[in-house]
């Protein structure tokens, strides 16, 4: 057995390998949606960090990246997001899941990862990796019944507890209508609007947020336009906020329409930015944002985000609140300062981050051909 690199050589047996492995996301083994994550990128290519476990010229094991920046407050540093580890059942009592994982280190000067199982939280710590910020999660509920649904909540076998969901349903649905509807007649100091594409407003205003003294990942215009406008399948809607008459934005919302057949419709508030003493430009986004989720359809609206310096002073807390430690940020770099910084600065991460919006499955046109 061997770990290399990705070779268009091993695509037929590597989407065999991901569609044993992932058989509930089944677009990870599309090979136009393959190509779109790894390898079109504006950073780069991540097919040469893209390491594979070959046995016999099979494909047993992976370990992928996915190419960012951080801005450190200071400076950009390189960094690698690291996705879909995972090794064939038969291989996983030996050392190729550690192999794999040494090979993507060695490979990445600073390589990052979020979501991640109990098999590599145990490896992170046996390699020293340390611990940044965890991902809080906040939902605004239309339909409690469908929450608790994608949630895998067992409601179908608690007849009350159904009963109460359902109940729910038709007392909370109605409130959320009411509040969407007081938002949109009530007059706005500031003006939102949805816009099709990324343009050089964005771009100055990506450039104002390096004084926030935030840990932040990449963003730009073409970079969003990668990952949303050109992504193979999805549907997504952008609002900016300004002053009216104005030219520049005080800040936008992302927000991804998903799907599950059969359980639940939602919108994942996908990415955002707003400075963080900002609270009138935040407010006037996140009720667009949730009012125009709730025309769509959607039963309950997901915001996620590292920290709470990223929510201005003055909001009322979004909705519930789920934290848990499999949604914490790790890290592992080999440059001394940027160490330094990843544990002095607060962090400022959406769900634009690693492969949070990105792990094929849940897409509302997908989902819906389907």
């Amino acid at each position: 057995m061997v770990i290399t690199t990705y070779s268009q050589k091993y695509w037929p047996s590597l989407s065999e390998f991901i569609s044993a492995s992932y058989p509930a996301m089944p677009l990870k083994s599309e090979r136009r949606y393959f190509q779109w994550r790894f390898a079109e990128s504006p950073l780069g290519s991540a097919l040469d960090t893209y390491f594979l476990a070959v046995d016999d010229a099979r494909v047993v094991g992976q370990a992928c990246t996915i190419r960012d920046r951080l801005w450190d407050g200071n400076a950009w540093s390189d960094c690698y997001w690291l996705v879909d580890l995972t090794v064939s059942p038969e291989y996983r009592r030996g050392t190729v899941g550690i192999e794999l994982f040494q090979a993507a280190m060695n490979a990445c000067p600073t390589i990052l990862s979020v979501g991640f199982t109990h098999r590599t939280s145990a490896l992170h710590r046996g390699l020293k990796w340390q611990w940044g910020p965890s991902m809080t999660s906040r939902f605004v509920v239309v339909r409690p019944s469908r929450l608790a649904a994608i949630g895998q909540s067992a409601i179908g076998a608690n007849a009350f507890m159904a009963a109460a969901l359902l109940v729910s349903d038709r007392i909370v649905r109605p409130l959320q209508a009411v509040k969407t509807r007081i938002y949109r007649f009530r007059p706005q100091k500031l003006k939102v609007e949805a816009v099709d594409r990324f343009d050089d407003r964005f771009d100055d205003f990506f450039e104002r947020a390096l004084d926030w003294n935030l840990i932040q990942p990449f963003r730009s215009s073409a970079h969003l336009t990668w990952k949303f406008g050109s992504r193979p399948v999805g549907a997504h809607f952008t609002l900016v906020v300004h002053e009216s008459g104005a030219a520049g934005i005080r800040g936008y919302m992302v927000v991804k329409l998903k799907s599950r057949f059969g359980l639940a419709r939602w919108a994942d508030i996908a990415d955002f930015v707003v400075r963080p003493d900002d609270a009138l430009a935040f407010r006037s986004l996140l009720n667009a944002a949730i009012g125009r989720a709730i025309s769509c359809g959607v039963d309950f609206v997901r915001i996620r985000y590292s920290g709470e310096s990223q929510i201005p002073p003055g909001i009322r807390p979004i909705g519930i609140c789920r934290k848990r430690p499999v949604d914490a940020v790790a890290f592992h770099s080999n440059v001394p300062t940027v160490t330094t910084q990843l544990n002095q600065r607060p962090w400022a991460l959406t769900g634009i981050v690693s492969d949070l919006m990105d792990h094929g499955a849940d897409e509302w046109d997908f989902c819906e051909a389907e």
